[in-house]
């Protein structure tokens, strides 16, 4: 009988050492959240409700690549890009006519700390050459992020919303890795994509 007993109370310190342990992780765990939630996508659910000011500050002291437009007419496709398929090309080559746009567009795959990208436009385009013609960048096919944040500016430009708020929706969409942003600034309030 003292067996049992002492069974039990052996199994009754453990369970109260492990809820103390999983309280203590717990209120550890939120202090150091600041209280935010994450959702199933794995948001933060304060980021994705913060404004677009707060994003915009937080890349207010950088400037944007001069990203000039290339000419799909002196454009020669490399073989990555042909191989990588009729989706990708047409990525590519909005990229080649919207270095203006782009150059404010981020990209969070972190490509900033290894290959010095300023926006997601760089993980397509390394130069654009004074006669139009472009030296491409390889990175963009292998790399779901640049590509999701090139097809969903696309996607919202092509449903008439306003430069400034796709970038907001992009860090919104991003904001759980905004740490990984390439240092972009947003586009002024006066820019208008035509």
């Amino acid at each position: 009988m003292s067996r049992d007993l002492t069974t039990k109370t052996t199994f009754s310190r453990r369970h109260a050492v492990g809820v103390l342990g999983l309280t203590a992780v717990g209120a550890l765990l939120t202090a150091c959240s600041g209280g935010s939630s994450t959702d199933a996508a794995g948001r933060d659910g304060d980021a994705s409700a913060a404004t677009e000011t707060g994003f915009a500050a937080r890349f207010a002291g950088f400037e944007p690549a001069d990203e000039s437009n290339g000419d799909l007419d002196r454009v020669v496709w490399p073989d990555f890009i042909i191989e990588a398929g009729p989706d990708i090309q047409r990525l590519y080559a909005f990229q080649v006519t919207n270095g203006d746009l782009m150059r404010y567009m981020p990209c969070f795959c972190g490509c900033h700390l290894h290959s010095e990208h300023r926006s997601n436009r760089d993980c397509y385009i390394r130069e654009v050459h004074e006669d139009g013609s472009v030296t491409f960048d390889p990175m963009a096919p292998v790399c779901g992020v640049c590509l999701e944040v090139t097809e969903s500016v696309m996607e919202m430009l092509d449903q008439g919303i306003a430069p400034r708020a796709i970038r907001a929706a992009i860090d919104a969409r991003h904001a759980y890795e905004i740490e990984m942003a390439t240092p972009t600034p947003y586009p002024p309030e006066s820019f208008a994509k035509a």
